[in-house]
């Protein structure tokens, strides 16, 4: 039996992955392919070194001006904690729905400290004087 007529058996949907050696045996494993559970090829392993590599020479390259005074932007916290609360918050959404597909742990504590994250954000935001008063 083939793997698309097992598929059509047993119901998957699209992102479903079928073990080979299951469909062999005739019991169907059902796994989800995740982002989460996803195997690392080297071609990604690399985009990541060069990546950080690349960062890390940013990082050197704008050390000495560390010590540079910039303008003060008043509207800058402001915009700067909305997004990162929305961030957090889509972030924290999508990892408690990959913890309802998948149930492992990890993913669990990844949403929970990404919710975590979002609730730090808009106390921080609001220890502001005059942020959201005039």
């Amino acid at each position: 039996m083939t793997a698309d007529i097992e598929a059509d058996r047993i119901g998957l949907v699209a992102g479903d992955l079928l073990e080979p050696a299951s469909v062999a045996s005739g019991l169907a494993v059902r796994r989800r392919l995740l982002l989460s559970n996803a195997a690392v090829q080297p071609a990604e392993r690399s985009s990541v070194l060069i990546a950080l590599i690349v960062s890390i020479v940013i990082l050197a390259a704008l050390a000495p001006f560390a010590t540079v005074m910039l303008p003060a932007v008043p509207a800058s916290i402001p915009a700067y904690e909305t997004a990162l609360l929305i961030i957090d918050l889509i972030a924290a959404v999508l990892m408690f729905g990959q913890f309802a597909q998948l149930r492992t742990a990890p993913v669990l504590a990844l949403a929970c400290g990404y919710l975590f994250d979002a609730l730090m954000t808009m106390a921080h935001a609001l220890t502001f004087p005059g942020l959201f008063a005039p």
